[in-house]
Order: structure tokens, then C-alpha cells, then sequence
């Protein structure tokens, strides 16, 4: 499996191809990017397994790379597996603290500390037992407890939930669980959304399901920038399921855009 790379750029040929607005590259081989429904304006990252599609990957224009190797700026630390269920996803197995598929922590990919995001994708949970957290992307990971400073996903028990670590006036972890639970195997469009200072607001395909205040400010910053897989290396953080799109904005959506952008890609993974 290879991924098609695309940095926003005009940066003229790379690997035989063009590599122009909405053009990612594939083995070599010119292929859509984006579907027309993705709001780009703010868009910090954007990772679909089906359509092989990474933005951005470096600073360094358009590259083909493998789904095995962690190159081009994406870290991939096994286990998990690829799958083409639903044009294609990763299956993490939830054993491993390491897991994870990562992005480089800079600026320009994860956005700035006082910045309001708004980040999620699709995603399953295989396991709702009360032993492995059902946190699928987040913003950040490492081990020293608080790593990371935004999630979304489900707790271990799978009930829908977003985060934020936030470090001023004082360090403090912010998670809003909702009363809404996820069933097993079965795919899910998720945002959360970080209003900074003023609280942590989550929408399941499509629909607005609740908010949480908080007064915090200044995202905590890691050494990863956004990662599928793991919060942290703490045991029972690592996610067992299935995750096969996110997208991060270094806005707030509005509440028609996040419908739009859930309907892009609603009759893959929820067929009637």
C-alpha cells in the first residue's frame, strides 16, 4: 500500500508526475487528492487510507512513499495492520504502548498553542471492556502522563469523548465524556472541536452532541504531532479498532461545514 503525498504547493514534477494543486502521487502515478466536500482553508492535516492520500507530509514537495516505512515525515511503529475493509483503513490490535501512525511536530502540520481546532475522522472501536482507552487520534503523544493535548475518540468503556491538555494558568487535563456510547465494529464520523479558553465541543456523523467548558489556555506541545493509535505510552491507552480518515483544522468548523464534510465520505463507510 502506498500513499499519495500532497504539501499545498506548485512544486512541478516529482517521481515522473505532476505535482499540482489537488494532485497526490501514488507508486509514481498522478492521482486525485481531495474530495470536492473537504474544507481546505485551515486544513492542517489529512490522512485517508482508501485514497492513499497524506497532506502534508514534509516541506519538501510531492513523494510516493510505502504504508510500511516511516519516512517523508509520517512515523509508523507497528503493530498494526493494514485493511482494505471500506476502500481501506489501519486495524490497530491494542497491544502494543508503541503503536502509532504520526505525523512530524511542527508548527505549519499541528498549529499553534492558542490556536481553536477542530479535528477527528472515521473510526471504529473493537473493544469496550473498561481495559483499552477507544482514543483514536490525538494531537501529541508521549509518556509522561498529560502527552498529549487534544483527543477524540471513545473511553474504554465507548462512550464518545474529546480532550485537551492545556497549560495555563496551570496544567490540566480537560476531557468531556459524553453520555452517547458507541457500538462495537461499526464505523463512526467523529469531531471534536477545542475552543481555546472557552471549552470542548463534539459532533458524532454529523450531529451536535454536547459541550464542556474549561478555562484553560495554551495547548500542552509533544515531540509527535498528530497520531493515530495511542495517547500516550501508558498502558491501556492504546486504541483497539480501526481508523481510516482524519483531518485537523487550525479553526472552527461551523456546524454546516462539519455536516458537509461528514456527508464526503458517508456512503463508504455507512452504506444504506
Amino acid at each position: 500500500m502506498s500513499l499519495g503525498v500532497y504539501n499545498g504547493v506548485l512544486t512541478g514534477m516529482q517521481n515522473g508526475a505532476y505535482a499540482g494543486t489537488d494532485i497526490g502521487v501514488a507508486s509514481g502515478t498522478a492521482t486525485e487528492f481531495f474530495d470536492a466536500d473537504i474544507p481546505r482553508r485551515n486544513l492542517l492535516s489529512y490522512i485517508d487510507m482508501g485514497n492513499r492520500a497524506v497532506y502534508p507530509i514534509n516541506s519538501t514537495g510531492l513523494l510516493g512513499r510505502d504504508l510500511t516505512t516511516s519516512t517523508a515525515g509520517l512515523t509508523l511503529v507497528a503493530p498494526f495492520t493494514f485493511e482494505y475493509l471500506n476502500k481501506g483503513c489501519i486495524r490497530f490490535p491494542g497491544t502494543s504502548t508503541s503503536q502509532r501512525l504520526s505525523t512530524a511536530f511542527t508548527t505549519t502540520i499541528v498549529g499553534g498553542p492558542t490556536s481553536n481546532f477542530t479535528f477527528g475522522g472515521w473510526f471504529q472501536v473493537a473493544r469496550m471492556d473498561g481495559t483499552k482507552e477507544g482514543n483514536f487520534f490525538n494531537r501529541g503523544r508521549d509518556g509522561s502522563g498529560l502527552g498529549w493535548s487534544l483527543l477524540v475518540g471513545t473511553d474504554a468503556n465507548g462512550f464518545f469523548r474529546v480532550g485537551s491538555v492545556t497549560s495555563s494558568p496551570t496544567p490540566v487535563g480537560n476531557v468531556f465524556t459524553t453520555t452517547v456510547q458507541a457500538a462495537l465494529n461499526t464505523w463512526y464520523h467523529i469531531l471534536g472541536i477545542h475552543e481555546n479558553g472557552v471549552g470542548l465541543s463534539i459532533y458524532v456523523n454529523g450531529v451536535f452532541i454536547g459541550f464542556q467548558s474549561f478555562t484553560g489556555t495554551s495547548l500542552r506541545t509533544s515531540g509527535i504531532g498528530w497520531a493515530w493509535g495511542a495517547n500516550s505510552a501508558n498502558p491501556g491507552s492504546q486504541f483497539d479498532g480501526r481508523a481510516a480518515i482524519t483531518y485537523a483544522w487550525e479553526r472552527i468548523l461551523s456546524p454546516n461545514e462539519i455536516m458537509q464534510v461528514f456527508l464526503a465520505h458517508k456512503q463508504r463507510f455507512l452504506k444504506p
